[in-house]
């Protein structure tokens, strides 16, 4: 399992970080507990990924998906890109696949967005891509309460 995580869409330029680029980039967060109560880890500020590839004016959507494609969210720019959290280390190591790994997504303060749809599953396991776009792209969040706590059961279970 690498590390790998890119960055299209509406950008300057498209980037593919390894393990090793996004320890170098800016924005480190050493204990991921201390901004996420009861996570844990090494990762890097959304926003120091997103200023190396050089997000479009017009991106106003970003969209979140995972590297098999069987999960994506579709979330505003604008709110996330301050409070998003890219976690892809524990002690020092890639994140194990086992802890939503090689790359996980958390937003910091997501009740604090003011924005209900940010709230039900837009903390990314697995994550591989990140298309920025001028409007909503793929969504396959769950719609209602019962199929998103059917979801988490069904993660419990792997």
């Amino acid at each position: 399992m690498s590390t790998a995580l890119e960055v299209t869409g509406e950008v300057t330029s498209s980037k593919r970080f390894t393990f090793d680029e996004l320890k170098r980039l800016p924005g480190q967060v050493a204990d991921v507990g201390a901004l996420l109560p009861g996570r844990e880890g090494q990762g890097v500020r959304l926003a120091s990924i997103l200023a190396a590839a050089g997000p479009g004016k017009e991106a106003a959507y970003m969209t979140l998906s995972t590297g098999d494609g069987a999960f994506s969210a579709s979330v505003p720019r604008a709110i996330v890109a301050e409070r998003g959290i890219v976690v892809y280390a524990l002690n020092g190591q890639p994140l194990p696949e086992a802890k939503g790994g090689p790359v996980r997504f958390y937003i910091q303060d997501v009740d604090s967005c003011g924005v209900a749809d940010l709230v039900q599953c837009a903390n990314v396991k697995h994550l591989a891509r990140i298309e920025l776009s001028r409007t909503p792209g793929r969504d396959v969040r769950p719609k209602t309460k019962k199929a998103h706590d059917a979801l988490h059961e069904r993660e419990k279970g792997q």
